[in-house]
Formats: C-alpha cells, sequence, structure tokens
C-alpha cells in the first residue's frame, strides 16, 4: 500500500469540504472549535 503524504489527505479534505459547501450554500467549518465541542459533550454525558 502507497504512503500518502499529510499534504496529500490534508488536500483532499479541503476539495470535499469545498464541493460540500458548493452543494449546500453553507459554511461546513464554524467559529466553535472542534475542542470546545467535544469538552461540551462530554459534560453532557456526565
Amino acid at each position: 500500500m502507497k504512503k500518502i503524504k499529510p499534504e496529500q489527505g490534508g488536500n483532499v479534505a479541503k476539495v470535499a469540504r469545498m464541493e460540500l459547501e458548493s452543494k449546500t450554500g453553507k459554511k461546513v467549518v464554524s467559529d466553535l472549535s472542534a475542542k470546545k465541542m467535544i469538552a461540551g459533550s462530554k459534560k453532557k454525558l456526565k
């Protein structure tokens, strides 16, 4: 199996995000960071 450079993986994610945003007309990335989102969901679970 061929190894993929991190830059290539990031580019794939960027292209997928841009395609989704263009199809839906909405932003996928928000001001809420993943770290804050995960912290908030852990508090709700307890």
